[in-house]
């Protein structure tokens, strides 16, 4: 019966206006109690030792802990970001097939996704419209084709001319079965050793 059960909800939320940042996932039961928390606040993209880094304030909350626990001056550089897809690219088979199983057993609720970009230039606009259409939307139908919706996913995404902007704000609910993500989670763990 474990993998029949219903744990509960997942939420992932995201909220940008110029350089404020936040994002915030929780996972709460049927009961609508709030099990986990994590609240990410990115602080600014700043140089350090001559490359680019992304500062971050993080939080995190559990049932049982009630007080947020803040770790601040988290970085992330591009350094990170480079090993990470390395990771994904040496395995790549072994991370879609782990992907596909996870989506297989994933039901969305609501999937909201409004964005507004630009720069004070057109060209650079246009060229930045277009590579966020064709990111998402790849994306989306990766996730479309394989996983299940009770609603339409409601996608918005305007360029915004004659000022450097970006706005965007980001609502997703699904329901999952606990056991099938319990053991795509081990072997995520064990495929990539994290």
């Amino acid at each position: 019966m474990l993998f029949r059960i219903r744990l509960g909800y997942f939420n992932i939320y995201y909220k940008g206006v110029g350089e404020n940042n936040r994002f915030e996932i929780t996972i709460r039961t049927i009961f609508n109690i709030k099990l986990f928390n994590l609240i990410i606040d990115v602080a600014d993209l700043s140089l350090k030792e001559k490359k680019p880094v992304i500062k971050y304030n993080l939080y995190t909350k559990f049932l049982f802990r009630l007080i947020h626990k803040k770790n601040k001056k988290k970085i992330f550089s591009f350094k990170d970001m480079k090993n990470i897809l390395h990771i994904f690219k040496g395995n790549y088979c072994d991370f879609y097939v782990l992907t596909m199983n996870i989506l297989n057993n994933i039901k969305f609720r609501k999937f909201n996704l409004s964005l507004e970009a630009g720069f004070s230039d057109a060209s650079l606009t246009a060229i930045l419209f277009g590579v966020i259409n064709g990111i998402i939307y790849t994306a989306l139908s990766l996730i479309y084709n394989n996983a299940k919706f009770t609603k339409e996913p409601l996608i918005s995404i305007k360029p915004h001319y004659g000022k450097s902007l970006i706005d965007s704000s980001f609502i997703c609910i699904l329901d999952f079965r606990c056991g099938n993500i319990i053991i795509d989670g081990i072997n995520f763990l064990r495929k990539f050793k994290i």
